[in-house]
């Protein structure tokens, strides 16, 4: 039933699941000069508020009209339990695409606090039970830090991606980043710590079975001792030291940058080792830092390119960008091509064809994702690589310093043409401010 309501009498709900309805100065204008064309779904009010209305569908009009100046709406009353009310307010916001991803998540963790469950909650929205359940779940990320990160246009992908790192520090550190240029950076890091956390374990297991023991001041080239065995963090299992460490033996064992190594001391050699010094274990920490840093570096940049999806807008960069390496190729730069990316997205066998790829492979991969194809082919052809990056591996004592690349400032040129987002410490790599380069970060040098 449609009534014409006092505008004094109407209510906004208390749990609606829009906490903002936004600027409606136009929708004010346009209700001076229009009327209200469409009327507002009300529930009467129980108790205290006998005899008005609380609104179920219409706030935006609601606080447009108040700001025009009317004084009643038409209204269509309804009756409705606190479960189909907040149901309905979700469903009608979500399709005009009015909440963000934080009130949705509180608009659903509303119904379960109702009594609803998952299922049922999709059922009278409309979503499903597998986007009810991400939304849940997002509520595990810090309020506070949620909100903010909503305000800077955090996407539901970014936020599904935090949520599932497990530590709550790492995580609300990722979630600070969040809209900002360092989000991907930071995620990175935070996967490797994490996957580094889940392998500790048995790191540590596999570590006592051998008896050895830690020692982060220990390295390959101190002139005492020598690598047994380099297992990644990501490819360590229990067992994996089996056959590769004998019984007797004093084993050390530590993690430089992604890597686990396992030493023991060098065979007795009539030339007394050379002990090094702290200015050149400092430097050989130093590259190892850079080394896995600029591998980070890589792995953003390879994510950006593989999840990319060609517009039509980007086809004339994508062009530019093809020229000049052909320019530069042509003109003897460089020759190099990252065959692994190529072989990886066209399912070959990188040890097979790891110098060429089957022209049927290639009209294949080209013809099945046309949306992205020809930028991961270019950007294979352009020869990027976890060991391309901006300074030298000097030996000795001296501190890795840096070095202009011509070739990764032109992979870096195009995709932030594309959009993606260097972070603050990619910028300090490709621009020679980083700490880690010759005395960065070292007063006294």
């Amino acid at each position: 039933m449609v009534e014409n309501i006092s505008i004094e009498k109407l209510r906004e709900h208390p749990d609606n699941p829009r906490r903002n309805v936004g600027d409606v100065t136009e929708l004010a204008e346009s209700i001076k000069a229009n009327g209200i064309l469409q009327n507002l779904t009300v529930v009467p009010c129980t108790g205290y508020y006998y005899g008005n209305y609380t609104v179920i569908i219409g706030h935006r009009r609601l606080a447009a009209a108040k700001l025009a100046g009317l004084t009643e709406l038409p209204c269509a009353v309804v009756q409705m339990d606190d479960k189909q009310q907040i149901a309905t307010m979700l469903l009608e916001n979500m399709q005009r695409s009015d909440l963000t991803i934080y009130e949705q998540a509180q608009g659903f963790q509303m119904m379960l606090d109702l009594g609803e469950t998952q299922s049922s909650i999709a059922k009278q929205t409309g979503f499903s039970k597998t986007t009810v359940s991400r939304r849940l779940k997002l509520l595990n990320l810090d309020k506070d830090k949620f909100m903010e990160a909503d305000n800077r246009g955090g996407t539901l992908e970014d936020y599904i991606k935090v949520a599932e790192i497990k530590d709550e520090k790492i995580r609300n550190a990722v979630t600070d980043a969040i809209g900002t240029q360092n989000f991907e950076w930071e995620l990175r890091k935070a996967h490797e710590k994490q996957q580094l956390n889940e392998a500790m374990p048995s790191i540590k297991a596999e570590m006592k079975k051998i008896g050895a023991k830690r020692d982060d001041k220990i390295y390959n080239y101190d002139g005492k001792h020598e690598v047994v065995c380099e297992i990644m963090v990501k490819d360590f299992k229990e067992g994996c030291l089996a056959n590769k460490c004998k019984n007797n033996i004093k084993y050390w064992w530590n993690i430089l940058g992604n890597a686990v190594k396992v030493y023991r001391l060098k065979p007795v050699e009539k030339k007394k080792a050379v002990k090094k010094s702290d200015k050149e274990i400092k430097a050989i920490s130093r590259r190892k830092e850079l080394e896995s840093i600029t591998e980070r570096a890589y792995e953003c940049r390879k994510s950006f390119v593989m999840d990319f999806y060609i517009i039509q807008k980007d086809n004339e960069i994508i062009n530019d960008w093809l020229w000049e390496v052909q320019y530069r190729r042509l003109s003897g730069q460089y020759s190099n091509t990252s065959w692994d990316i190529l072989c990886d997205r066209i399912g070959e066998e990188y040890e097979k064809y790891k110098y060429s790829c089957k022209r049927e492979n290639l009209d294949r991969f080209v013809k099945e994702h046309p949306k992205n194809a020809n930028i991961i082919i270019l950007y294979a052809v352009c020869g990027d690589s976890g060991k391309m990056g901006y300074y030298e591996a000097n030996n000795g004592e001296e501190m890795p310093s840096y070095k202009k690349n011509n070739r990764l400032d032109l992979i870096y040129k195009y995709l932030c043409k594309l959009g993606y987002k260097m972070s603050d410490e990619e910028k300090a790599l490709k621009d020679g401010t980083h700490e880690f380069y010759m005395n960065g970060g070292d007063e006294d040098e």
